[in-house]
């Protein structure tokens, strides 16, 4: 799809769900091992066709969030600050230079009411 579309795409949303309310859904090193990999390569092909890399995933994932940016990921999507460790000052602090944020307002506490 990149390649036809010979650069008319700016953004490619790719995504998991790695985190729950309280932690990752699995070891980082299941993660690290089985699904970091895969996204290396993806993101590295969608760089390649000049697109920045929107990434999704829900939960408390601070503890990843910096393997995250090493298998190259520009944005990552829903922020769920209601779940644990998900603070966004220490998100922006440690890694506001090298990712962009979307997100942050709770679909589960705000939004809905």
């Amino acid at each position: 799809m990149l390649a036809v579309a010979d650069g008319a795409v700016d953004l490619a949303f790719t995504a998991d769900d790695l985190g729950g309310q309280d932690g990752l859904l699995m070891p980082r090193i299941m993660w690290e091992e089985f699904i970091k990999p895969r996204h290396v390569i993806l993101n590295r092909a969608i760089h390649e066709f000049g697109a920045t890399v929107i990434y999704h995933t829900d939960g408390a994932v601070m503890d990843v969030v910096d393997g995250l940016v090493e298998m190259g990921i520009d944005v990552l999507q829903a922020l769920q600050f209601s779940a644990a460790g998900m603070d966004p000052k220490r998100l922006k602090e440690d890694f506001g230079e090298c990712l962009c944020f979307e997100g942050g307002v709770s679909v589960q506490t705000t939004l809905p009411f």
